[in-house]
């Protein structure tokens, strides 16, 4: 049998909720914060929290970054990454979800992966929860992420390219093939980190499996409070052989590097 997560983004999904998902489910927080410490970046401070969502308790992952004005590109992020002492397989993963970003970023934006820049504060944000992730999924020695449809939110945002439609042009991309949840509150539900990680590993489904065996169940929490629990639901367990589940290569999104 597969060790399976299914993912449960009625709330939508972003890599630190991602990220809180996977300690809720049992990832040691002292462990995480090893593991990144082999990045060798400076000047942040991870938060964890149990907080309560209407009713639901959940973890609360966060990046507090200092503020910079610095850049970062696609290749500094990628040596960064090479150089942190993990397995291969938490590697790739990582580089795959970072990979899967900077293509919708490129195709949202028209130009080269390898010159999509990362603003120093979000980068160090990003590079820390698609790390978390990878690293997470490893920790769990998960084989198959499924979710069921993705809730994006509504509105606008404003970014650095000035104010973007929710989901943002990256957030669509990464989404193609997804099914989506429409008519959802005005927020960005679902940031284009949370779509890369979906984009690379996880297999659409229209509901939650009867063949998943669920031992585990762990919430992630947003920072939104709203009308509705702005969690992610995660359920972990064992995946029964009733059916061939079509599993994901890295990079799904766009092409191998």
């Amino acid at each position: 049998m597969e060790r399976a997560l299914y993912l449960d983004p009625v709330s939508g999904i972003s890599g630190n909720m991602f990220v809180g998902v996977l300690l809720d489910l049992g990832v040691p927080q002292i462990w995480l914060i090893n593991e990144l410490q082999k990045l060798g970046l400076d000047d942040y401070e991870l938060i964890f929290e149990k907080v309560n969502k209407r009713g639901i308790t959940a973890t609360y992952f966060n990046v507090d970054v200092k503020e910079t004005t610095t850049h970062r590109h696609l290749p500094d992020i990628l040596t960064i990454l090479a150089r942190a002492d993990w397995s291969g397989s938490a590697k790739q993963r990582a580089v795959s979800i970072f990979w899967s970003l900077a293509l919708a970023e490129s195709r949202a934006h028209g130009i080269a992966p390898e010159d999509v820049h990362f603003h120093e504060v979000g980068a160090v944000d990003c590079i820390i929860d698609c790390a978390s992730i990878a690293l997470g999924l490893e920790y769990l020695d998960i084989d198959i992420v499924l979710t069921g449809p993705v809730a994006t939110g509504s509105g606008t945002i404003r970014a650095a390219h000035g104010e973007l439609s929710v989901p943002a042009p990256a957030t669509q991309f990464l989404l193609q093939g997804f099914p989506t949840i429409t008519g959802t509150p005005d927020y960005e539900l679902t940031t284009p980190t949370g779509a890369a990680a979906l984009a690379t590993f996880a297999v659409p489904v229209e509901k939650r499996p009867s063949e998943l065996v669920i031992d585990r169940v762990g919430y992630g929490a947003g920072t939104y409070d709203l009308a509705a629990s702005n969690t992610l639901g995660g359920y972990y367990g064992q995946l029964l052989p009733v059916q061939r589940w079509q599993v994901p290569a890295p990079y799904i999104f766009g092409q191998n590097p």
